[in-house]
């Protein structure tokens, strides 16, 4: 038996609602695996952080970031902003290794 709700949500969904908690391309996770091992190598727990990925022409960088520190408050702080140390990793799309990586300053 097939069910189509007018809303759009299951029975399933109705009974048990869910919270999306995140939402992003699928060719994002590539670039978050890829940065993970350095992420493990600092002692980074990344359930404790907002993730942000960014592209440009040649490469793609990972960044962990302070989740409840707003871009305007970022804006103003020299270095990490908030209590956990920022940091990214920067990925080469041509051989998909890393190019750099470090604490955000």
């Amino acid at each position: 038996m097939t069910f189509v709700s007018a809303t759009g949500n299951s029975p399933e969904q109705i009974l048990n609602p869910t919270k999306t908690i995140a939402d992003f391309p699928g060719s994002a996770l590539k670039w978050i695996h890829i940065a993970s091992p350095r992420f493990a190598k600092e002692r980074l727990d990344i359930n404790k952080y907002r993730i942000e990925v960014w592209e440009d022409e040649d490469s793609v960088t990972v960044i962990l970031l302070n989740p409840g520190v707003s871009d305007i408050q970022r804006q103003s702080i020299r270095g990490s902003a908030g209590p956990l140390p920022e940091f990214s990793v920067s990925i080469s799309k041509k051989d998909m290794k890393i190019i750099s990586s470090g604490y955000e300053r």
